[in-house]
This record gives structure tokens, C-alpha cells and sequence, in this order.
């Protein structure tokens, strides 16, 4: 997990207003909630409150992000763990059953 203090790409304001960010906001009264955000942004005000963007590794690979996530403070291992989970969830290609029951994933 790291600290996400760099834009995404390089874009003038206008372009990078384009950009759909697919992210995770956890705050102590809100929760954990899904969001769509225009924007690259690294850090965000809600509720009064300054939210970070963290980095979320992939456990498997180590080299690559598997979320994003806004949060006041440094997440914790189980919100992490959510995390993966439910990007896994969100953006792995669905499985389609073979023959003899083994599975494959499908490219999208």
C-alpha cells in the first residue's frame, strides 16, 4: 500500500476533468461506499473532512494496483483486505464453466 500523491496522467485541466476514476471512500461515519469520481484528484474534502488517496496493492502481484482508496487516515489491514475483495469483485472478468468443471476466465 502506498500513498497516491501524483495524478494518474499528466492532462491539462480540462482533459483531466474527463478522466472517471472507478475508486473506494471509507470514512468512520459513512463507511466504506463505492464511488465514480470525474477526476484524478489525489486528496478530497467530504464531510469536512481531508481524504487521501491510497494505493491499494495486489497481494498476488505486488507491482500492481488493485484500487483506489480515499481515506483520512493510513487504512487499516481489514479495510485493505475489503478492498482487494471487492475490486476483485468489481473488475476480474467473470469465469465460465468447461466441460469437465474446471474454470477459465473469459477476456472481456
Amino acid at each position: 500500500m502506498e500513498l497516491c500523491d501524483c495524478p494518474v496522467v499528466s492532462h491539462d485541466f480540462a482533459d483531466a476533468r474527463r478522466v472517471m476514476s472507478e475508486c473506494w471512500i471509507y470514512t468512520n461515519t459513512r463507511g466504506l461506499r463505492a464511488m465514480t469520481l470525474h477526476g484524478n484528484g489525489s486528496s478530497m474534502a467530504l464531510d469536512g473532512q481531508h481524504l487521501f488517496r491510497w494505493c491499494i496493492l495486489d497481494e498476488a502481484d505486488g507491482s500492481s494496483i488493485i484500487g483506489y482508496l480515499y481515506s483520512a487516515e493510513r487504512p487499516t489491514a481489514e479495510l485493505r483486505d475489503r478492498v482487494i475483495a471487492l475490486a476483485r469483485a468489481r473488475f476480474s472478468p467473470p469465469l465460465r464453466s468447461l466441460p469437465n468443471e474446471q474454470f477459465e476466465q473469459v477476456s472481456l
